[in-house]
C-alpha cells in the first residue's frame, strides 16, 4: 500500500443555483480555492463512511488515483513546496520543528520570522505571485507560511497568525467575503484545516475517530458548496482539494527492537540535537575538533560510524541549503520515534516512522560497516558501504538507480569533502 501517497481532488464546480446575493464586483481572473486537509490519506475517500458531498465533488470533478508527498512527508515542508513547487531542499522548510547551524535557532511550525520561509530571498509563495498582476488579491487562513512576509509584501487577506481555533465555517465564510469585496475581490484563496491529521495522531488512522472526522470534513465541503451558490460563485470558482501526507499504524515493540546511540569525541564537545515529530528523528552532529564517532549498538553488537566533520558530514540527502540537517534517521512504516535518554549520555531510540519515510540499516562485518536505505514506496533506494573509514557508493548493489531521486543525490565520501557524483559501474555490469 503506498502509504505516502495522499488524495489530490479537482473539482470544476459546474451548473447553477439560486442566488442570495448577487455580488456588485468579482475578479475578472480565474478564480481558485486551494483546500488542503492535512494528513488526508489516499484511500480514506474509499472507506465505507458517509461522504455524499466529497461523491458529488468526485461525480463533478476530476479524482486522481495519489499524489506523491516530498521527503520529508511533514506538513509545514509539504505544504509550502504546493505553494511554491520547490523541493524542500530549495525553499528551505524541511520540517515542522528544525535547528538551523547558520542561525543557531530552532524552527517552531508557527514561527512567522521571514528568514525561516523566505530561502534568503529567493522563495515567493503563489498568494505573493498572485498579486504580482495588477487586479489579483489572494486570501490565506492558516496556511503554513500564511502570516509570513515575502519580499517584505503579505497577502491582501488573511486571519493572521496560525489559529486552530478558528471554527472551519468561519474559514469557508472569510473566503467567500473576500472573494464578494468590492474594492478588492480575490482571486486566489487558499485554506488549510487540521483534521484527520490530529484525529490520526491521537486515535489511529484506522480508527472510528478518524471515520467521524472524515465525515466532518465532507460536512465542511457541504458547506462550502452551500455558500459558494448562495454568493452566486457556484459556476466561477474552481476547487482543488489536495493534503501533503498519509499516515500509517503504530506497532508497538519490546525492548529488542531498540537500538543504542551513544556519541563520542576525540576532542572536546559533541553537540546533539535530537528531535522527534510525529515519527521523524533529526540529528544534528557537530564537534568543536574535527571528529565525530556515532557508535549503534544492539543485540546483534557494535557498529562505529566515523564521519569527518572538518569536511562537511556525510549528508543523506543532499542539499545546498543550510537548514538542513547533516544526518537523518529513520525507520520503516508502523512505528514512532522514542527518544529516552539517561545520565550516561545513552540516547536509546526506536528508529521508526508513521508518515512513512526512509528505512535505515546498520550492520557490522569484519570492520565494515554497511548504510543501507531503501523505500518500499518510491523514495530513496541506496546503498552506501564504508571501510576503515570510507563511505562510497557500491555500484553492485545499488537498487532501483536513479527511479525516483537525481543521479547527482548518490555520494561518496573519502578524505575530502562530500561528492555529488554518479556511482560507477560496476565491472562486467551492463551500462
Amino acid at each position: 500500500m503506498a502509504i505516502l501517497d495522499l488524495v489530490f481532488l479537482t473539482v470544476a464546480l459546474l451548473g447553477g443555483a439560486q442566488s442570495i446575493r448577487m455580488p456588485s464586483v468579482i475578479s475578472d481572473a480565474p478564480k481558485l480555492l486551494l483546500l488542503s486537509f492535512d494528513g488526508f490519506r489516499y484511500d480514506y475517500l474509499d472507506r465505507p463512511v458517509l461522504k455524499p458531498n466529497f461523491d458529488f465533488a468526485i461525480n463533478k470533478g476530476v479524482r486522481a488515483k495519489y499524489m506523491k508527498s516530498t521527503f520529508a512527508t511533514k506538513t509545514d515542508p509539504n505544504h509550502m513546496t504546493m505553494v511554491t513547487g520547490l523541493w524542500e531542499e530549495s525553499h528551505g522548510v524541511v520540517s515542522n520543528k528544525m535547528y538551523d547551524p547558520k542561525y543557531r535557532e530552532i524552527f517552531w511550525m508557527n514561527s512567522s520570522d521571514p528568514k525561516w520561509w523566505d530561502g534568503d530571498g529567493r522563495v515567493e509563495p503563489l498568494w505573493i505571485t498572485n498579486e504580482r498582476k495588477e487586479g489579483r488579491y489572494s486570501g490565506v487562513v492558516n496556511w503554513p507560511g500564511g502570516d509570513v512576509k515575502y519580499g517584505g509584501r503579505l497577502p491582501t487577506y488573511s486571519t493572521g497568525p496560525y489559529n486552530r481555533s478558528i471554527p472551519y465555517t468561519d474559514r469557508i465564510d472569510a473566503m467567500v467575503r473576500w472573494f464578494l469585496d468590492d474594492e478588492k475581490p480575490m482571486n486566489l484563496g487558499l485554506l488549510f484545516f487540521e483534521e484527520p491529521d490530529r484525529s490520526g495522531h491521537l486515535y489511529g488512522p484506522d480508527s472510528p475517530q478518524v471515520d467521524d472526522a472524515i465525515m466532518m470534513i465532507d460536512d465542511t465541503v457541504g458547506y462550502l458548496v452551500s455558500a459558494l451558490k448562495e454568493a452566486d460563485l457556484y459556476d466561477k470558482v474552481n476547487l482543488i482539494l489536495p493534503s501533503d501526507h498519509g499516515m500509517v499504524n503504530l506497532i508497538l515493540t519490546s525492548d529488542h527492537g531498540m537500538v543504542n546511540l551513544i556519541l563520542t569525541s576525540d576532542h572536546g564537545m559533541v553537540n546533539l540535537i535530537l528531535t522527534s515529530d510525529h515519527g521523524m528523528v533529526n540529528l544534528i552532529l557537530t564537534s568543536d575538533h574535527g571528529m565525530v564517532n556515532l557508535i549503534l549498538t544492539s543485540d546483534h553488537g557494535m557498529v562505529n560510524l566515523i564521519l569527518p566533520s572538518d569536511h562537511g558530514m556525510v549528508n543523506l540527502i543532499l542539499t545546498s541549503n543550510h537548514g538542513m540537517v547533516n544526518l537523518i534517521l529513520t525507520s520503516d512504516h508502523g512505528m514512532v520515534n522514542l527518544i529516552l535518554t539517561s545520565d550516561h549520555g545513552m540516547v536509546n531510540l526506536i528508529l521508526t516512522s508513521d508518515h512513512g519515510m526512509v528505512n535505515l540499516i546498520l550492520t557490522s562485518d569484519h570492520g565494515m560497516v554497511n548504510l543501507i536505505l531503501t523505500s518500499d514506496h518510491g523514495m530513496v533506494n541506496l546503498i552506501l558501504t564504508s571501510d576503515h573509514g570510507m563511505v562510497e557508493v557500491s555500484p553492485t548493489r545499488v537498487i532501483e538507480l536513479n527511479r525516483y531521486i537525481k543521479p547527482e543525490w548518490y555520494i561518496w565520501v573519502d578524505d575530502s569533502p562530500v561528492s555529488a557524483i554518479l556511482p560507477k559501474k560496476a565491472e562486467g555490469e551492463s551500462a
